[in-house]
């Protein structure tokens, strides 16, 4: 037997290795403490991701509403995967919107050890991908040589897991599982022999998806929102077009998720970096128009 994750267990392992302790209760406390103190790192990532699109003192507000999200608080404290992966896909993030190469690399070192945490770290592979080609279209036939050396960075790192996961359970708990929910989904959206349950799951993943994602924004982000996606939407450049981009396919694993009833809002958790984007937008907006703006952001 073996998780299907193995990041977050190696991660956690090997810091049991070092401490050398065999309690379990006080491996327990420090699994949680390892997950809040990985989430006060996110806060300080979101600062930074904030601030490719506004400048520091709102990029503030942005690490705020991630480090006081009510929801982020309480998952922390389960000592469970999201954590650690919500800071590598954040950090990630940060790095691809570098204007350093070897940056961008490494933004693919971190989003590739983020699929050995939770499978869903591939499609946020994918994504980088496809903008990396974009961002750097004008290299021509360059681009796709560097684009060899980012799948052989990714592979490097997923390999080893990969083979162990294969020994153990048969197959690799990566591709293996995104290919199967892919079919899964394909197939009870198209093909007309669908059963009545298999339609109503479909319509009903989507109706749950709506109000969780409502739900989550509550309290911190549901203010901003609306305006961050008209402003975002404003201004079309590379970067606001990769944000997107980057929301609208992270939300299609948690739809999945969802019709499969599997009730919980954890699956929305990876969008909150996103909602920070957005709502700093939208504040910086707002407050610009009075006099008294730092009074205003302290306030918020």
């Amino acid at each position: 037997w073996t998780p299907a994750n193995t990041g977050w267990p190696i991660f956690v392992s090997t810091i049991f290795s070092i401490v050398n302790i065999n309690d379990i209760e006080i491996q327990m406390s420090i699994q949680r403490g390892l997950s809040v103190l990985i989430s006060i790192v996110t806060s300080i990532s979101v600062y930074f991701l904030c601030k490719k699109f506004v400048s520091s003192k709102f990029a503030i507000i942005g690490a705020t509403l991630i480090a006081f999200d009510p929801r982020l608080i309480i998952n922390s404290f389960l000592g469970v995967t999201d954590p650690l992966y919500l800071l590598l896909i954040t950090s990630s993030l940060v790095l691809f919107l570098s204007n350093n190469k070897k940056l961008v690399y490494f933004s693919f070192v971190l989003v590739s050890i983020s699929t050995l945490v939770r499978v869903e770290g591939l499609v946020i592979f994918v994504i980088l991908s496809i903008m990396f080609l974009i961002k750097y279209r004008e290299e021509k036939y360059k681009v796709f040589i560097k684009y060899i050396l980012i799948i052989g960075i990714f592979m490097v790192i997923i390999a080893p897991s990969s083979f162990y996961q294969i020994e153990v359970m048969g197959n690799d708990a990566i591709f293996s599982r995104i290919v199967n929910s892919g079919n899964n989904l394909v197939t009870e959206a198209l093909i007309e022999t669908n059963t009545i349950e298999e339609k109503h799951n479909l319509i009903n993943g989507f109706e749950v998806l709506i109000k969780y994602l409502i739900w989550v924004m509550i309290p911190n982000f549901i203010l901003f929102i609306p305006l961050g996606i008209f402003l975002i939407f404003q201004k079309r450049n590379f970067k606001n077009m990769f944000i997107v981009i980057l929301g609208g396919i992270m939300i299609i694993p948690a739809y999945y998720a969802y019709t499969v009833s599997a009730l919980d809002t954890r699956y929305l958790y990876t969008l909150f970096p996103i909602f920070a984007v957005l709502s700093v937008m939208a504040i910086k907006k707002i407050v610009t128009k009075f006099d008294k703006e730092n009074i205003f952001l302290i306030i918020i």
